[in-house]
């Protein structure tokens, strides 16, 4: 399980910093367009991905404790296990690449620093 988080944190810290070299901030002086005020910004798509994350994975520790609770081994051929591990691994693709977003899109920011130092842990 180490493993995974190690490379998780080293993934996402390769995609942050590669994002980081490929692109610039976007400029103050560019408008913003009518879709992007309609749309939330990378920060709280970012935060709301950590949240889904946390939830995600609080629903797939819940269930490997009710297969544990009925004296059953944890496996991912159990239907319920297995759907849970996959919103669980979703939800973790949707915290990379919002933190990627934000990295691009606020590189200098706390925010876009949190994402390079802690998404994969929150």
């Amino acid at each position: 399980m180490n493993r995974i988080w190690r490379g998780t944190a080293l993934g996402l810290f390769l995609v942050s910093t590669g994002a980081l070299l490929a692109d610039d901030p976007p400029k103050k002086e560019d408008p913003p367009s009518k879709k992007d005020e309609a749309a939330t910004t990378p920060a709280e798509k970012f935060a709301a991905a950590k949240k889904a994350r946390v939830e995600a994975d609080k629903a797939f520790q819940t269930v490997i404790a009710e297969i544990k609770k009925k004296g059953e081994h944890p496996s991912l051929e159990n239907k319920e296990l297995n759907e849970a591990f996959q919103a669980s691994n979703k939800a973790r693709q949707e915290v990379l690449k919002t933190a990627e977003a934000l990295a691009k899109a606020e590189p200098t920011s706390a925010a876009g620093l949190e994402t390079i130092t802690t998404a994969g842990w929150n």
